[in-house]
């Protein structure tokens, strides 16, 4: 089950409207706005993660672990992981 969820995870597509102009903070949506798909392989996030866990750079894992639960925050694998990086923070 763990590895269907993140299969779903690493197919998942967002979009980002990136501003082209200084000036375009003052037009209608759409205007002077691009749109993007960035593809995020949460599953190679995850990996990134773990690997910085076991090269004890928790800081970097607390970040990873935070990026993915943005985009998954039901993920409990990333939830539990954060809390074991967290605490070896001496942080709660």
């Amino acid at each position: 089950m763990f590895r269907c969820v993140l299969h779903l995870l690493a197919t998942t597509l967002f979009s980002v409207a990136v501003a082209t102009g200084a000036a375009a903070q003052d037009e209608a949506p759409g205007e002077g706005h691009k749109e993007y798909q960035i593809r995020i392989d949460l599953a190679d996030v995850l990996a990134k993660a773990r690997q910085a866990v076991r090269d004890h750079d928790f800081q970097r894992a607390v970040g990873l672990y935070g990026f993915i639960l943005r985009f998954a925050p039901d993920l409990k694998v990333a939830k539990v992981e954060l809390s074991l990086a967290l605490a070896a923070l001496g942080e709660r």
